[in-house]
């Protein structure tokens, strides 16, 4: 399935919205990990990333 996935990373001067990430998982917790992973690579200095909303997309 493909899930659409809201990313937000928490550092010391508050919270930061990286955007939404499309990944294609098997399930809810597969998901939020292929979305986790995404936002790493494209943000690589930051870190203790959040899903904040995560829903399928048809």
């Amino acid at each position: 399935m493909k899930y659409k996935a809201e990313v937000v990373a928490y550092e010391s001067y508050g919270e930061v919205y990286l955007g939404d990430f499309e990944v294609e998982a098997d399930n809810e917790e597969e998901a939020d990990m292929a979305a986790r992973c995404a936002a790493k690579k494209q943000h690589p200095n930051l870190e203790d990333f959040e899903v904040g909303k995560l829903e399928t997309v048809p």
